[in-house]
């Protein structure tokens, strides 16, 4: 006796290779919005953590483009260079580390200017990244150059105080 789904199984007519082609680009374009949809998430969570990061920065270069040079290894008060730029770099490493897997795909950088209120540093704080779509399919329709890659940035302004106050005074 044979099986009841014996016939239903059966490709009498050839239909049944021509039904699977007709599905085929339908299978291309849903694994194309999955994998771009995908790749969206991760540049969106990639952007909010950069606006993060330079958020973090500005707070830790308000409280340090100011501070006593002895505690940033000699670093002259109101720039960004040696242990202020360290400190300002060190300050958004933990939140950028959760989106990228190498320290090359991030620059932070602050840029302090006189403030028209005696010892005030207005210091606008920059993050930039560039980050590497690796999504076939996905990287070609929502990324650029070559490798294919999305760049984010991300500025903040604060005011560091007490530039006027002696370096150790």
């Amino acid at each position: 006796m044979r099986h009841p789904f014996t016939k239903f199984l059966s490709d009498t007519q050839g239909s049944g290779i021509s039904n699977m082609f007709s599905f085929a680009p339908t299978w291309f374009i849903v694994s194309g919005v999955f994998l771009m949809n995908v790749q969206l998430s991760r540049n969106y969570v990639q952007r909010d953590m950069v606006d993060h990061a330079a958020a973090i920065a500005a707070d830790t270069a308000s409280k340090t483009i100011c501070a006593d040079a002895r505690d940033f290894g000699g670093a002259p008060q109101g720039e960004f260079t040696g242990g202020r730029a360290a400190a300002i770099r060190a300050s958004v490493e933990p939140v950028l580390g959760l989106v990228s897997n190498s320290n090359q795909t991030c620059q932070v950088t602050a840029t302090p200017k006189p403030g028209s209120t005696p010892g005030a540093r207005e210091t606008e704080v920059e993050v930039r990244c560039e980050f590497p779509c690796e999504l076939p399919l996905a990287a070609q329709m929502m990324c650029t150059g070559s490798p294919r890659h999305v760049t984010f940035v991300a500025k903040q302004k604060t005011v560091a105080m007490g530039c006027d106050m002696n370096d150790g005074g």
